[in-house]
């Protein structure tokens, strides 16, 4: 695929990455004000208080995202230049699928799992539900597996270094929620609240 004018400047591509990241943290928040509305009447996670942490944003959490943005802002920019002159032109689109579809799966993920929050009170959900945090973490590694297949076929389909940029960033957070998953099932519950970064 021909680098268009989306990737000619770092501009489009860091903009359009901030964009979905701060609807990634709003998703979240959201989903966790959802949670805290249920009460606990259909569905209950062994580790609740993760929810209460994105809900309030507290200053450990409000500094992990600020962080990672500031670092994710300057990786592209750093490639971007890179790619000018040191680095194939493709280094640029590669990093930038990563970065971009990567969060675009976590945001599609989390979407998902607000829909069903706030849907359960209006469908009229009957019995309770009890997630592990480890399962939870599984199945998010599960979504990542599927999009990185999905991102691999168009990549080999379209010769795209952007789609593939995707499927391995893809294919790195789901080794990365499988690891937290096996953490999670070792540990008490009430340890949680010491892990960074959402789900």
């Amino acid at each position: 695929m021909e680098a268009g004018w989306f990737f000619r400047s770092c501009i489009p591509g860091v903009t359009v990455w901030v964009a979905l990241y701060a609807t990634n943290i709003w998703v979240v928040g959201a989903a966790a004000r959802a949670y805290r509305a249920l009460g606990g009447r259909w569905m209950i996670y062994s580790s609740p208080e993760e929810y209460v942490r994105y809900e309030r944003l507290d200053a450990p959490l409000s500094k992990y995202y600020a962080t990672h943005c500031v670092w994710g802002i300057l990786w592209l920019v750093i490639v971007w230049g890179a790619s000018r002159d040191l680095l194939p032109a493709s280094a640029y689109q590669f990093a930038l699928g990563g970065s971009i579809l990567g969060h675009l799966a976590a945001l599609l993920s989390r979407t998902r799992g607000l829909y069903v929050l706030r849907s359960l009170p209006i469908y009229g959900a009957q019995g309770k539900l009890t997630y592990p945090r480890h399962a939870m973490l599984r199945q998010a590694a599960v979504d990542r597996l599927l999009y990185a297949l999905m991102f691999l076929l168009c990549a080999g389909t379209l010769h795209s270094w952007f789609l593939m940029g995707g499927c391995l960033f893809c294919v790195w957070h789901a080794r990365e929620l499988h690891r937290q998953a096996k953490a999670y099932q070792l540990e008490p519950a009430v340890e949680s609240t010491s892990r960074k970064g959402p789900p």
